[in-house]
């Protein structure tokens, strides 16, 4: 599964880190409750990225930091949830081009898999793919020059994927993983935003396509089964003033059962806040548009629940009233207000992730505080939740 789409990993990356949590940052509640918990706080100039859950005792996030903070240089640490707690992992891959190179963090389902990091290599002209060896990262596989990855999936241990494009020509790239080497492999015509797989042979991706007419609905997804890409634009549908819904993010949890999401860009073409949210359902035969119930101002972070159904975050101002937004895939929707630390007066979700094997999801973002007197520039922390046992 993807840790990051292109938006998560745009929100998360401007976020920063300070020293860890005394007491060891991350640690679970000592007696778990059903719902929405805190289980992490970072301090101010903090923010998490998105989670890669591999198993209950498995799973991998990065902590972004825009001043110096406890890996001793502004840049990226590396976390571990071993069960327990979100242990730092200090070492970044080689020839990293600096501290925030790091944009796709993927791995495959298991108790002992180990995750795949994406990352500028040397220069911001070359991508390189690396493993976790259980004590640093293997030896870089570098990519086609000028090659740049949006996102990534990894269904299995042998069958790991990244998706992009030639940022010179604009051409789709895709490289795949199969268990010994990476080579190049057949690319999507769609400029890939986002990636999801319920299998090695049932991958989803959803973007823009690619020389269709700037009249055209822009929101389309193209599927891999196998031995081939699928692609289709997904049905227009009615949105506010003279915008058009814009491609954001995808989940697949079966070949009969996934999820296209989108938003309506606010005042400039922007995506946070935007002016509403954009939803369709795959049932194993066709895309229908999904009716979101709720007012919102900026709405992301979709994932599957595990059970058919998904999560998202919303936000509705003024006010800065926070949601996660659950659907069961049914029409029963519901929310719930975000837990927010005590200090702060919003919590944004960039990333919401289920946990394999397990009816548990996590999440991670930012939480919003006043901005400190003084030269502070504080303002965020760093935040994990988790949803069940």
């Amino acid at each position: 599964m993807p840790v990051a789409s292109k938006l998560r990993w745009l929100a998360a990356i401007a976020l920063a880190a300070a020293a860890a949590v005394a007491g060891g940052a991350g640690a679970a509640q000592a007696a778990p409750a059903p719902g929405w918990r805190i289980t992490a706080v970072y301090p101010e100039d903090s923010g998490v990225a998105g989670i890669a859950a591999a198993s209950a005792d498995n799973a991998w996030t990065l902590e972004n930091c825009t001043r110096p903070c406890h890996t001793g240089h502004d840049g990226v640490t590396l976390r571990h949830w071993n069960g327990k707690q979100w242990q730092v992992i200090n070492p970044v891959p080689a020839h990293e081009a600096d501290a925030y190179a790091i944009g796709q963090l993927v791995i495959a389902p298991g108790a002992t898999s180990a995750p795949w990091a994406f990352y500028s290599y040397k220069t911001y002209t070359q991508t390189a793919v690396a493993h976790w060896t259980g004590k640093s990262w293997s030896a870089p596989t570098v990519l086609a020059k000028n090659a740049f990855i949006e996102a990534s999936v990894a269904p299995g241990s042998s069958s790991v994927w990244g998706f992009g494009a030639i940022t010179t020509t604009g051409k789709p790239y895709a490289v795949r993983y199969n268990g010994k080497s990476w080579s190049e492999a057949p690319a999507p015509p769609i400029d890939v935003v986002d990636a999801s797989a319920a299998s090695p042979t049932d991958i989803w991706v959803t973007g823009t396509k690619i020389g269709a007419a700037k009249s055209a609905w822009p929101m389309a997804v193209s599927h891999w089964n196998g031995a081939r890409w699928t692609t289709s634009v997904l049905p227009a549908v009615p949105v506010r003033g003279k915008t058009k819904g814009e491609p954001l993010s995808i989940v697949a949890s079966s070949s009969d059962d996934a999820w296209a999401f989108g938003y309506v860009p606010g005042p400039g073409g922007s995506i946070v806040p935007n002016d509403g949210v954009v939803l369709y359902h795959w049932n194993g035969a066709k895309w229908s548009p999904v009716t979101f119930p709720y007012a919102e101002s900026q709405a992301f972070s979709v994932s599957s629940d595990g059970r058919g159904g998904i999560w998202l975050w919303d936000e509705v101002d003024p006010g800065h009233h926070d949601y996660l937004v659950h659907d069961t895939s049914k029409g029963q929707w519901s929310e719930v207000k975000v837990p927010r630390p005590a200090d702060a007066f919003s919590a944004q979700i960039d990333s919401i992730e289920p946990i394999p094997g397990t009816t548990s999801l996590w999440a991670s973002g930012i939480a919003s505080v006043p901005i400190p007197v003084g030269g502070n520039p504080g303002g965020t922390e760093g935040l994990i939740l988790k949803y069940g046992g």
